[in-house]
C-alpha cells in the first residue's frame, strides 16, 4: 500500500493535466432566500477520479439538487481530474484553482493519509483545506464465501481462510492484511489477481475463499445478504458499526494492543470521508459559511435522499465539523502509529 501510494503521490505533482466536463441538469426544486447571493453564477466540483467513477456519480448527483439551497442558484459543472490516485487534483486545489468559491474540491477519501505516509512527496496540507461537508462513509470489509470454513473471525482465528487480492497496494490489501497481523486473523492473502470481478470469479469456483472490499458495494450485489447463502461478513472497518450490520465487529474492537489499535482507526479515518467536499484553501469565510450551510440543508433533502436510493448510490452525510475532525486526527496522529502502519503493510 505504502508503494503503490508513493507512486500516486509521484504522479500528482503536475497539476495541469486535461479536465473532463460533466454537465449536470438542476433539479426544479424551489430557491431558499437569503440576504447575500453566491458571488458566482457557476461552481465547478472538480473530481479527483475519473467521469465514470462513483466519486463522479455522487457529485453529479449532488449538482441536481444542491443549487436550489444556494442563494443566487448558481448552476453546477462536475469536472473530473484523474490522476495520481486523486492526488493530483488535491494540488490543483491547494495551489492553483481559484479561491473565489467558483471552484470546489472533491478529494479522494486518502487524501489525508497520503499526507500522512509520504509528507515529504505531497504538494498539499490538509490543515489549511476549509471542509464542507461529506456525503457518504464507507466501511472497508473482509467478506468470505458462504461456502468458506469459516463465518466468523472467531473462526477465523483459528482456521486458514484463503483471501485473494490485487497487488500490496489499495484496501483489498490492506484490509486483510491489518486483520491478520493485528487481530490474529488466519489470513493467506494470494496476490496477482487483476481486480475485484477476478477474485469474485475465484470465490465461485473454491480457489480462494473471500476478498476485502468496500461494504457498500458488497451490499448493493447482494441485498438479501443477511440470509447468508451467498456472502458472510467477517469483519468492518471505521470508528463506529454498520446499522445494516450490527453485529459484524469491527477490526477496532478485535485488537488489543493500544499502539495497534490507532493504527487501525488511522486506517479507519478514511471511511469516514469517502465522499468529501472541500473549498479552496483561504476561499472567503462568507462563502465558506455559504457552501456549508447550504450543503447541509440539501443533505436533508427528500427527493435527493430518494434518488440515491434508486441509484445504490451511497449516502450516509456528515457534516463540515465531522469530516474536519477525521482529517486532523489523521494528519495529527502520533509518528510512532504511523512508523507501526508502515511496518504492518511491508510484511
Amino acid at each position: 500500500m505504502i508503494g503503490a501510494m508513493k507512486r500516486a503521490v509521484a504522479k500528482a505533482a503536475t497539476v495541469t493535466a486535461g479536465i473532463v466536463a460533466i454537465a449536470v441538469p438542476a433539479s426544479g426544486a424551489s430557491a431558499q432566500s437569503g440576504s447575500n447571493v453566491y458571488p458566482s453564477k457557476t461552481i465547478t466540483i472538480v473530481v479527483g477520479t475519473g467521469a465514470g467513477g462513483g466519486y463522479a456519480v455522487a457529485a453529479q448527483l449532488l449538482g441536481r439538487y444542491w443549487p436550489s439551497y444556494i442563494p443566487g442558484k448558481p448552476s453546477i459543472i462536475v469536472q473530473a481530474m484523474p490522476g495520481g490516485g486523486g492526488l493530483k487534483m488535491a494540488g490543483y486545489l491547494h495551489h492553483v484553482a481559484p479561491r473565489d468559491g467558483s471552484v470546489i474540491g472533491m478529494p479522494v477519501q486518502t487524501v489525508a493519509l497520503a499526507q500522512v505516509l509520504e509528507p515529504k512527496d505531497v504538494k498539499y496540507d490538509v490543515h489549511t483545506w476549509q471542509w464542507i461537508g461529506n456525503m457518504a462513509i464507507l466501511r472497508q470489509s473482509v467478506v468470505v464465501s458462504h461456502a468458506a470454513p469459516v463465518h466468523s473471525m472467531e473462526e477465523a482465528r483459528k482456521r486458514e481462510v484463503v483471501i485473494g487480492s490485487t497487488a500490496r497496494g489499495g484496501n483489498l490489501f490492506a484490509t486483510p492484511k491489518l486483520a491478520q497481523e493485528l487481530a490474529g486473523a488466519k489470513f493467506k492473502i494470494i496476490l496477482g489477481y487483476r481486480g475485484t470481478a477476478d477474485i469474485d470469479k475465484a470465490m465461485e469456483s473454491g480457489e480462494v475463499q473471500g476478498r476485502g472490499g468496500t461494504w457498500n458495494d458488497w451490499k448493493l450485489r447482494y441485498p438479501d445478504w443477511k440470509k447468508g447463502d451467498k456472502i458472510v461478513p467477517l469483519v468492518l472497518t471505521g470508528v463506529a458499526r454498520d446499522p445494516d450490520a450490527p453485529d459484524v465487529p469491527l477490526l477496532r474492537d478485535l485488537v488489543s494492543d493500544p499502539i495497534d489499535k490507532q493504527v487501525v482507526d488511522l486506517y479507519g479515518y478514511t471511511d469516514e470521508v469517502a465522499r468529501p467536499f472541500a473549498a479552496v484553501p483561504r476561499t472567503p469565510q462568507r462563502i465558506v459559511d455559504m457552501l456549508r450551510e447550504s450543503f447541509a440543508a440539501t443533505m436533508k433533502d427528500e427527493k435527493l435522499i430518494a434518488d440515491t436510493r434508486a441509484r445504490g448510490v451511497p449516502f450516509e452525510p456528515t457534516d463540515w465539523h465531522q469530516v474536519e475532525k477525521s482529517v486532523l486526527d489523521t494528519v495529527n496522529m502520533s509518528p510512532k502509529v504511523v512508523a507501526r502502519m508502515r511496518e504492518v503493510l511491508a510484511r
